[in-house]
This record gives structure tokens, C-alpha cells and sequence, in this order.
């Protein structure tokens, strides 16, 4: 049978541990926790908060984060270089259009080859600046211009004086863009020179590449 109330002049906690005597032939059984509880009352101790045992883990935890913080930062990211330009958005193409040069006249060039010449002064400049430290000089340009000439085209026999005009390119500007240069030292030995001095160019018979050759010919003598 179930544990019964105690009388109210009895307290319920000496009442656990002192319950009154049995009727005769009979036994109380002995009363569980988990009844007890359900009864409102606390036969047991209140038992004490968990103790949180230091992990062993925690010293080398906190050696890493020290070492983390004394570590230099990370460098940064350089920027990204800017976006390149397409061709047809450059600055001379705004200005000239893309490919916009036309020769209508090669052979106009056979007859101002002396005036073109006189229009080549980048040489000059160049020498006469401030920021050249070795001023370079070459030999009078004598020959035509040596650029651009249109691949495939000539029919393998040298051509004349002025047949060097129909192998030019129709897009490009010719010019002289292969030259000799050299410094005072160079061009003394040139002046020197037991034979005259020669400087031209070698046409192409048939044109295998945008550029002639261009050579600088003397002689010197060895001691």
C-alpha cells in the first residue's frame, strides 16, 4: 500500500525517518526518491554544481593564439593591373582612325626623296636633349626609305632607281626605321677609313619581309 500522509502534528521530515509502527502482522514498505519527490518533498541533499575540469587542451590553445598574435600580418594584395585598352579605343586611333593612312602615290616619293629626307629629324632631337649622355650620329641617309614594303610582291629582279616605290605597302608610312648609329669614337674610325665610307640599303627582289636591310660599309686598319 502506498506510504500515508502523516498526521498534522507530525512534521514530513521526521515522519521519513520515524514513521509510525505498522499494523500488526504488516510492514510499510520503504519509500522511494523518485515518491517522495512526487510527494513535494526533498529527503535528499541538494547536490553540489558540477566542477568543469580544466581541459588539457587549453594551455596548448592558448600558446597558439599567442603565437597567432605575435605573428606579422599577412602582406597585402597588390592592386589588379588597369584593364588594357583594345586597339580601336588607343589614343591615335581616336585621333587618326585605325589603319586610316592611304599611299595613292608611290611614286611621288622618288621625286621628294631629297625634301622626305630633310623631314627626318628625330636623330637630332634625340642627340641634342638634355637627357642624352651619348650623343649618336651616322652617315648622310642616301637611300630610300627602308620600311614598310608589302610582302609578295616584286618578281625576283632587282628593281630599278624609282621601281622601289610599286613594292611599298599602301597602309603604311614609309620611313627610315633600320639605320647605322654610333658614338664620336665609332665615327672617327669611319672618317678614317682607307676606302670611302658606304651606307645604303639592299632592295629585296621579291619582298619577304616589311624591312630592307641596311649596312654601313669601311675599312680599317688593324695594328
Amino acid at each position: 500500500p502506498p506510504f500515508p500522509h502523516p498526521p498534522p502534528s507530525q512534521s514530513l521530515a521526521p515522519s521519513l525517518f520515524r514513521p509510525p509502527p505498522p499494523p500488526q502482522g504488516s510492514t510499510w514498505p520503504t519509500p522511494s526518491p523518485c515518491s517522495v519527490a512526487r510527494r513535494g518533498c526533498s529527503a535528499r541533499e541538494p547536490s553540489p554544481p558540477p566542477t568543469r575540469r580544466p581541459s588539457a587542451s587549453r594551455p596548448a590553445a592558448a600558446a597558439a593564439r599567442a603565437a597567432m598574435a605575435t605573428c606579422p600580418p599577412p602582406p597585402a594584395r597588390a592592386a589588379p593591373p588597369p584593364p588594357l585598352k583594345a586597339k580601336d579605343e588607343s589614343e591615335n586611333d581616336r585621333l587618326l582612325g585605325p589603319k586610316q593612312f592611304e599611299l595613292s602615290q608611290p611614286s611621288l616619293l622618288a621625286r621628294k626623296l631629297t625634301e622626305l629626307r630633310g623631314s627626318d629629324r628625330e636623330l637630332a632631337a634625340f642627340s641634342a636633349s638634355a637627357e642624352c649622355a651619348l650623343p649618336l650620329e651616322e652617315l648622310p641617309l642616301a637611300f630610300p626609305p627602308s620600311y614598310a614594303y608589302r610582302e609578295g610582291k616584286g618578281d625576283g629582279t632587282p628593281p630599278d632607281e624609282a621601281g622601289w616605290c610599286d613594292l611599298l605597302a599602301s597602309k603604311r608610312c614609309p620611313a627610315w626605321c633600320d639605320r647605322v648609329l654610333m658614338d664620336r669614337t665609332g665615327g672617327a674610325l669611319v672618317a678614317a677609313s682607307a676606302v670611302t665610307a658606304e651606307y645604303g640599303h639592299e632592295p629585296q627582289p621579291r619582298v619577304l619581309t616589311d624591312h630592307n636591310q641596311v649596312y654601313l660599309a669601311f675599312s680599317v686598319e688593324s695594328r
